[in-house]
C-alpha cells in the first residue's frame, strides 16, 4: 500500500482479528487488519496515527546500537541501571566484587569463564534483590506468591505461574531501581489477575501510575539489558 507518509507501511490482512493494530517494527510499520476493512478506511486510522509513528521511528535511530559483549577488562557492564567497569584478575579464588565504579572478576586460570561467574554473580545478586522488593510490595498489595527465583528468559522480564510461582529474568538487574519496581508489581499483580485484562492494567496502575512510561523504556532499552 502507498501512503505520502515518508515511512513504509505493511499491511497484513487476518481473519483472526476484528480490530485494527500497529506495531512499528525496524524502520517500517505493520499493519494487522481484518480482512473485511477497506484500503480507504486503513488509511484513515495510519494517517491519525501518523504523529505516533513517526515518534517510534525517531526513537528507533535513538537507540543504542547492540554491541555482543567480549567480557574483557575495560568493557561496561549494567547494574542497577549505572554502568561499571570490568576489571578480571587472576586468582586462586573464584569471585565477583562490586566497588565504587568497577566490577572485579577474581578468575581462576583453568576455572569458570568470566561470563560463567558474571551471570552467576548476577543471578545471585537478582534474587537477594527481589526477594527484598517482594516482601516490601507484598504486604502493600496484600497478596503471597509461593515462590520467587530467578530465570533466563530472551524474551519476558518475569513470569507468574497458576500456583503462585514468581520467576524473574536475571537480567532486570542491569535496569534501574524503578523499572525494577515496575516489573515486580506487574508480577505481583498477576496473583490478583492472572491475565491482561483491563482490570488487570488498572491495578497495576493503582500501585504503578506511571507504568506505561515503564513498559515503554523496557521496550526501547531490552537490547541493553542482553549479553
Amino acid at each position: 500500500m502507498k501512503l505520502e507518509k515518508k515511512f513504509q507501511v505493511k499491511i497484513k490482512r487476518t481473519s483472526r482479528k476484528r480490530t485494527i493494530s500497529l506495531e512499528v517494527k525496524e524502520g517500517y510499520v505493520q499493519v494487522l487488519v481484518p480482512n473485511v476493512l477497506s484500503e480507504k478506511e486503513i488509511e484513515r486510522i495510519i494517517d491519525k496515527k501518523t504523529k505516533w509513528i513517526r515518534s517510534k521511528l525517531l526513537l528507533q535511530k535513538s537507540k543504542p546500537i547492540y554491541k555482543a559483549k567480549e567480557f574483557i577488562s575495560g568493557e561496561l557492564f549494567l547494574y542497577l541501571g549505572k554502568n561499571y567497569r570490568l576489571k578480571i584478575i587472576e586468582s586462586k579464588l573464584a569471585a565477583v566484587k562490586l566497588r565504587e565504579n568497577t566490577i572485579y572478576v577474581f578468575k581462576r586460570n583453568k576455572g569458570r569463564s568470566v561470563h560463567g561467574l558474571l551471570v552467576n554473580w548476577y543471578k545471585a545478586q537478582a534474587l537477594k534483590l527481589f526477594e527484598k522488593k517482594i516482601n516490601e510490595f507484598s504486604k502493600i498489595m496484600r497478596v503471597n506468591p509461593k515462590s520467587i527465583s530467578t530465570k533466563t528468559y530472551s524474551k519476558r522480564w518475569g513470569s507468574c505461574s497458576s500456583k503462585g510461582d514468581i520467576s524473574f529474568n536475571w537480567r532486570i538487574l542491569m535496569a534501574p531501581n524503578t523499572i525494577i519496581d515496575y516489573v515486580v508489581i506487574h508480577e505481583l499483580c498477576h496473583l490478583i489477575h492472572h491475565d491482561h485484562s483491563p482490570r488487570y492494567w488498572r491495578t497495576v496502575k493503582s500501585f504503578c501510575p506511571d507504568y506505561k512510561e515503564k513498559a515503554e523504556w523496557l521496550r526501547n532499552n531490552s537490547t541493553t539489558l542482553a549479553w
